[in-house]
């Protein structure tokens, strides 16, 4: 019998198993690379979420600034609006025509007409035509495009009527 060290107390030894080099390498490279591709992959995830992070700031930072724009045009015409409705010009039939040129001027700022008509829908002016003109020849007397809501009718595809037949003095 050998005589045993104080190490193998009374187990066998084990004996290591022997692999083979290309093995060995091959466990050591992807032991070595896995950190290295793990980081990258963080770093590539991190990336992308702040890009689009970034980009949501942006477009929401472009929404914030057309809402803004279009505010304060909308808001600039409702003044004009608001001080051609209350001109004084409008008391009187004989001042109508000082007040055409005020809607022209509306009209050369804003690019838009101006239509006045009275409450039985009668066109008074139009800044689409000079002025003392008739309103139009084929309204009967009435405002081209001013319907009351009890006559409004849809118009277009979604309404069975085709695009071309929008005018309202068809529905007359």
């Amino acid at each position: 019998m050998k005589p045993q060290s104080a190490g193998d107390a009374g187990s066998p030894i084990a004996k290591p198993q022997s692999i083979r080099l290309a093995t060995f390498l091959t466990r050591l490279i992807w032991l070595s690379i896995l950190p290295l591709l793990l980081l990258s992959g963080w770093q590539a995830f991190e990336h992308v979420t702040s890009r689009r992070e970034e980009l949501d700031l942006e477009a929401a930072t472009q929404a914030k600034s057309l809402a803004a724009t279009v505010d304060q045009h909308l808001t600039a015409r409702i003044a004009a609006l608001n001080v051609l409705a209350h001109s004084p010009l409008l008391d009187e039939t004989a001042t109508h025509q000082a007040f055409y040129r005020e809607a022209q001027g509306f009209r050369n700022n804003f690019g838009s007409h101006v239509v006045l008509a009275a409450l039985d829908m009668q066109m008074l002016l139009n800044t689409r035509q000079p002025f003392g003109t008739a309103p139009c020849p084929n309204c009967r007397g009435r405002a081209d495009g001013l319907l009351p809501p009890s006559r409004w009718r849809p118009a277009g595809p979604q309404s069975g009527t085709p695009s071309s037949d929008r005018s309202p003095r068809k529905h007359w």
